[in-house]
């Protein structure tokens, strides 16, 4: 896990001059239209069903085919484990635009100890 980390560390130094960062958290998507990531720093908005959306949000797409790599909470919706480059708003807690995204494996964020206390 660390070596994911520390790669996505030397990704983030890459791009921070250019705005962008890498968050890594719980892609949380409980319901239709409504999206957030949960990293160590904050709840960050994505998008919410009948208003505000990132842009590029269709990068965030659900590539995963292991069904154990997603925690359903309501039906076919629930959290995963990704990383996402995006640009933000740190006073509004919004993603602003998305310019990459993957899945991790869910324990990734279960060991990360500042995140592992969203999802029980």
């Amino acid at each position: 896990m660390k070596k994911i980390y520390l790669i996505y560390l030397l990704l983030f130094m890459q791009f921070s001059a250019h705005g962008q960062e890498i968050r890594c958290g719980w892609l949380d998507n409980p319901t239709p239209g409504n999206l957030w990531l949960i990293d160590r720093d904050a709840e960050w908005n994505i998008s919410q069903q009948g208003g505000r959306e990132s842009e590029e949000i269709e990068k965030i797409i659900d590539n995963s085919i292991d069904s154990s790599e997603i925690i359903h909470t309501n039906g076919n919706y629930g959290v995963r484990c990704a990383c996402l480059s995006v640009e933000v708003d740190k006073k509004s807690r919004n993603i602003i635009k998305i310019y990459s995204f993957d899945l991790l494996k869910i324990k990734q964020c279960r060991n990360d100890k500042k995140i592992q206390n969203f999802i029980n």
